[in-house]
């Protein structure tokens, strides 16, 4: 399983161009936090921070994927928070890359039907719904003009937001009274 993250923020301008690839970050899957399992924040920062993603989860095998068609390759989306610290020293460029992808940091929802999302707890700002399938359609697009997409593999689109994560609570997003997220913070 892959996680392929583009930490773009997608509420903004379009950012995913056809002859272009934009950055992206490949997660190792030993990032990824099992459901069930605390997320332990590292003591070698102070202060923590969730960066709030949205994305989808692939559901069958696919490379250079037309955006026209890329609502094929996918029926689920998820939402994935994402552990950074938020001293100066670590969000520098150099440290970028080991901060994205060190073990144990990264959260991924339950899988989500599309008509869902907008009533997701606590409220996220997913701007319009076209809009938004639309630059996931983009997403899955670029990701598989690097990379062969598997069942399984995870594509987030960019950043909606951040919120702060804090030692010895919870961490939740639900859709009424169903859990999709939910893990304690450590």
């Amino acid at each position: 399983m892959k996680l392929i993250w583009f930490p773009e923020n997608i509420v903004g301008a379009g950012i995913f161009e056809e002859k272009t690839l934009p950055t992206c970050r490949l997660a190792v899957e030993t990032a990824i936090v099992r459901h069930g399992t605390p997320l332990f924040l590292p003591g070698w920062s102070e202060s923590w921070g969730g960066v709030i993603g949205v994305g989808v989860v692939i559901d069958r095998l696919g490379r250079h994927i037309d955006t026209r068609f890329a609502h094929r390759y996918y029926s689920h989306i998820v939402i994935a928070v994402k552990a950074r610290p938020d001293d100066e020293k670590y969000l520098a460029p150099e440290y970028a890359d080991a901060v994205f992808s060190h073990d144990g940091s990264i959260l991924v929802s339950k899988p989500i039907e599309l008509g869902e999302i907008a009533i997701i707890e606590p409220s996220l700002d997913f701007g319009n719904i076209e809009e938004l399938t639309g630059k996931l359609d983009k997403a899955v697009g670029a990701a598989s003009r690097a990379f062969t997409l598997h069942t399984g593999d995870v594509v987030i689109a960019g950043e909606l937001g951040t919120l702060p994560l804090m030692p010895d609570t919870r961490l939740s997003f639900a859709i009424g009274e169903t859990p999709i997220l939910s893990h304690k913070i450590k």
